[in-house]
């Protein structure tokens, strides 16, 4: 596994992730107006405090008013997150990279920076990394299951 961490113009630091992170991918709200859809399979390849990036083969807008919510488990702890697309890069083939900035209160904002932090002291010491959903098939297999709620 290979991670590291960077600093640049973001205001938290970003903990890169090989294997990526593995999460279920919920479309909450829409111009203000809460939905229930189903949960899409994406991959997160980093993430800090204040978001996130993650590839996927669906098409998202770029938009705060398109609330998205994270689900995964890290360091067997269950977490969502939520935020909106401020970004989108084409990552190859049909998938998509997408930045995203959360849009959570400082509490959980400080819960999921503390689950970064020790997740990234675990990978830089090169202990096992059990109780998370790292990736551990194959990327397009994964990511072709868009239906898991």
């Amino acid at each position: 596994m290979h991670s590291s961490v960077e600093n640049n113009a973001r205001h938290y630091y970003r903990l890169h992730l090989d294997p990526p992170l593995c999460a279920d991918m919920t479309i909450v709200r829409v111009n203000g107006k809460t939905l229930e859809t189903g949960a899409a399979s994406v991959l997160i390849v980093d993430m800090g405090a204040g978001g996130l990036r993650f590839q996927t083969n669906l098409q998202l807008p770029v938009s705060p008013n398109v609330v998205l919510e994270f689900e995964t488990i890290i360091l067997q702890q269950s977490i969502k997150m939520f935020g909106y697309v401020v970004r989108s890069i084409p990552a190859g083939g049909d998938l998509t990279e997408y930045g995203v900035q959360f849009t959570m209160d400082e509490d959980k904002i400080a819960r999921l920076s503390q689950l970064i932090n020790t997740l990234a002291i675990r990978k830089r010491q090169n202990r096992t990394m059990t109780g998370s959903r790292f990736l551990t098939e194959d990327r397009d297999e994964f990511l072709s299951c868009e239906d898991r709620g």
